[in-house]
């Protein structure tokens, strides 16, 4: 599975080209490398938060704090590989697409990568690490239960305050359009 999904990320990337004239094609990573992994982490951190509650750095401090987790997990062999590789190829897939949308999106900014179409990605990140750790082989220890209850009680808040957020944003959108009606209603009704 791991053979098919990085060939199926060359097809899909293969012959792609930026639109954006001022925006150099290539690989992120290698032109600048800082802002690619800050928005990388910014991405992996953003499903705890919301856009307007959270600072960028509160968000890329998570992320590099859940990757750093992960890594732990995976060089001290808390996690059962053998018995958890789906889920292994899934914070694989995450790790592609904050990889992918660095790419293609780091010049619009960092803080772009916590807006909300990204967040069902970014929200697999946490899940598949509660996951590893109740099924990995020191799960049972404090730090398995401490983390584990750090990542369950962020995405709790995160939760609710999108929601909170998606509410607010709803709100606007409904008192925008009923203006946007209004406005179009008397340039219809006008009279030359």
């Amino acid at each position: 599975w791991l053979l098919v999904t990085v060939c199926s990320f060359m097809i899909y990337f293969k012959g792609y080209i930026i639109q954006m004239p001022d925006h150099a094609a290539g690989f992120g990573l290698g032109e600048h490398p800082v802002r690619f992994i800050k928005y990388c982490l910014t991405f992996l951190g953003g499903s705890f938060l919301g856009v307007r509650t959270a600072p960028v750095m509160i968000s890329t401090i998570l992320g590099a704090g859940m990757g750093l987790v992960f890594l732990w997990g995976c060089f001290l062999d808390r996690f059962d590989f053998k018995k958890n590789i789906l889920k292994f190829c899934l914070v694989f897939f995450v790790f592609l697409t904050a990889a992918a949308l660095s790419s293609g999106r780091m010049h619009l900014g960092v803080a772009q990568a916590l807006t909300s179409r990204y967040k069902i990605y970014s929200a697999l990140f946490p899940v598949l690490m509660m996951s590893l750790l109740m099924s990995g082989n020191k799960a049972e220890t404090v730090a398995g239960r401490t983390l584990f209850a750090f990542l369950f009680c962020g995405m709790l808040l995160g939760t609710a305050l999108n929601w909170r957020e998606g509410v607010l944003e709803g709100r606007v959108w409904k008192q925008a359009q009923q203006i946007n009606k209004q406005t179009l209603y008397f340039f219809e009704t006008a009279k030359n």
